[in-house]
C-alpha cells in the first residue's frame, strides 16, 4: 500500500496518478490499483467496485497502467486513507522522504543522519540499489530469475562452443592444406577467433530487435520491462565474451590439422 500526499508538488508522488485521480483520492476510503490486477483480485471493471483491505471496505475510483506488483497488487491512496488501513496512529511514521535544496549535498546529509543509531538514511541512488538487491538476492523470484539467467548463459556457452568446434573440425582438411603451405598455426587460430567474433556480433544484431519487441509486448500486458543503455551494453558484452571463450575452446580441434591427414 502506497499512501502519499496528493498535492502537485508532493515529494514521492506517483507520476501515473493524474490530477483527476488525485482529486478522487481526496475522498476517504478510496483507492487506485493497476488495471492488470483486476483478474487477480476477482474484479470486473474495477471502477466503483468495493474491496476489503484489513477488514475495512474501500472503493476503487481509478486505474493506472504499468505499476503491476511482483508479489501482491499495489494499492495507491491518500495518507489519510492509508493510516487507518495500516492501523497507524497519526504521529506514527515508518518512512520519511526529504529533498535537499542542493542535490549535491544529498550524500553528506545522508551520512550525518546515519550517525543516529535508531534510524537509517539513504540517498535515492542508495535506496534504489538496496531495493533491487533485496529483490534479487532475498526473494524467491529474484533467486529464480538469477538462476535462470545463469543456466541460460551456461547452455548458450556450451551450444556455441560445440557449434564452433564442429565448424572447425569440419574444415580440418582445409586447415591441413594451409599448414602444408606453411601458414603458421597462430594465423589459423586467429581465423577461428575472428569467426567467433563475427558469430557473436551477428547474434547480438539479431537479438536486439526481438528484445525490444518482447519488452513492448510485456508492457502491453502490464509488465514494465526496463532496458537501459548500461543493461543492453552489459548483455551485448557478455554475449561477445561467451562467443570468444567458445572460440578459444574450439581451438582444440586445430591440433588435429596436420598435413599428414591429407594422405588418408
Amino acid at each position: 500500500m502506497i499512501g502519499c500526499r496528493l498535492g502537485d508538488d508532493s515529494l514521492g508522488a506517483i507520476s501515473e496518478l493524474t490530477s483527476e485521480l488525485r482529486a478522487k483520492l481526496t475522498e476517504p476510503g478510496t483507492i487506485v490499483i493497476d488495471e492488470s490486477e483486476l483478474g487477480r483480485l476477482g474484479l470486473t471493471n474495477g471502477i466503483d467496485e468495493t474491496v476489503e483491505i484489513g477488514g475495512q471496505r474501500v472503493r476503487i475510483v481509478g486505474l493506472v497502467r504499468g505499476l503491476k506488483g511482483i508479489a501482491a497488487p499495489y494499492v495507491f491512496c491518500s495518507v489519510r486513507t492509508a493510516r487507518p488501513l495500516l492501523r497507524m496512529a497519526e504521529n506514527q511514521t515508518t518512512f520519511l522522504l526529504a529533498r535537499c535544496d542542493n542535490p549535491k549535498l544529498a550524500d553528506a546529509a545522508a551520512r550525518r543522519l546515519k550517525a543516529y543509531s535508531d534510524m537509517s538514511a539513504y540517498t535515492a541512488r542508495e535506496f534504489s540499489l538496496r531495493s533491487r538487491m533485496h529483490w534479487l538476492t532475498k526473494t524467491k523470484a529474484g533467486i529464480a530469475l538469477g538462476y535462470t539467467a545463469l543456466l541460460g548463459l551456461l547452455v548458450g556457452g556450451v551450444v556455441t562452443s560445440q557449434t564452433l568446434y564442429a565448424a572447425t573440425a569440419a574444415s580440418l582438411r582445409e586447415y591441413a592444406v594451409l599448414r602444408a603451405l606453411g601458414i603458421p598455426r597462430w594465423r589459423m587460430s586467429a581465423m577461428v577467433l575472428a569467426q567467433s567474433f563475427w558469430v557473436g556480433l551477428a547474434g547480438n544484431l539479431l537479438a536486439v530487435g526481438p528484445a525490444f519487441f518482447f519488452a513492448w509486448v510485456a508492457d502491453v500486458v502490464g509488465v514494465k520491462v526496463m532496458l537501459p543503455g548500461w543493461l543492453l551494453a552489459a548483455s551485448l558484452g557478455i554475449t561477445m565474451f561467451m562467443a570468444m571463450i567458445s572460440g578459444l575452446a574450439a581451438l582444440r580441434s586445430l591440433r588435429l590439422s596436420e598435413p599428414a591427414i591429407l594422405l588418408r
